[in-house]
């Protein structure tokens, strides 16, 4: 498992992301993010989703973590 370039797992229970990517495409917040050099997540622009994405938002902040926001739907974005 440590040598596998890529983990897909409902919960991240019982994993150490000792510098790995967390690609997030859940509704909640995993328990466990904080350990993960980067987080990744997708936002659709359905008003819910949008919705859900702002509350986790707000929880990377309170938990120290400064989340960067990239619209892919402007130019030069990068």
């Amino acid at each position: 498992l440590r040598k596998s370039p890529v983990l897909l797992a409902q919960t991240l229970q019982g994993f150490a992301p000792q510098g790995f990517i967390l690609l997030n495409l859940g509704s909640q917040v995993p328990v466990g993010f904080t350990g993960f050099e980067r987080i990744i997540e997708l936002v659709a622009n359905d008003d819910d989703e949008r919705r859900l994405a702002r509350q986790r938002w707000k929880h990377y902040l309170n938990a120290g973590v400064q989340p960067v926001k990239f619209d892919l739907d402007q130019p030069n974005n990068t």
